[in-house]
């Protein structure tokens, strides 16, 4: 959970699972034939230890990255630059405020 998050408080935590549940139960309530992947990204990164935890969600199969941005100007561009930089430009960083 910590991973998909990347929220250390429980109760974020357990927001999220809630999401997941509901988010899994509405793809199973569709017919979605011929569909062979949901595209999902890690949420929540930021603003400290950005660049662990976009290497830790890419080493557990995410392809996206989403940050948190709000913070002060330098920390959020030196942040989205990591991303970036470790993910691969262009392939899939996203920001959240």
């Amino acid at each position: 959970m910590l991973i998909q998050s990347a929220q250390l408080d429980p109760a974020y935590q357990a927001l999220n699972a809630i999401n997941m549940a509901l988010c899994h139960l509405q793809v199973q309530s569709r017919e979605v034939s011929g569909l062979t992947a949901i595209p999902v990204y890690a949420n929540g990164i930021g603003p400290e230890k950005v660049g662990q935890r976009v290497e830790a969600a890419l080493s557990g199969g995410f392809t996206i990255v989403k940050i948190k941005v709000g913070f002060n100007r330098d920390i959020v561009h030196k942040n989205f630059v990591m991303a970036q930089k470790i993910a691969g430009r262009g392939k899939g960083t996203l920001v959240s405020s």
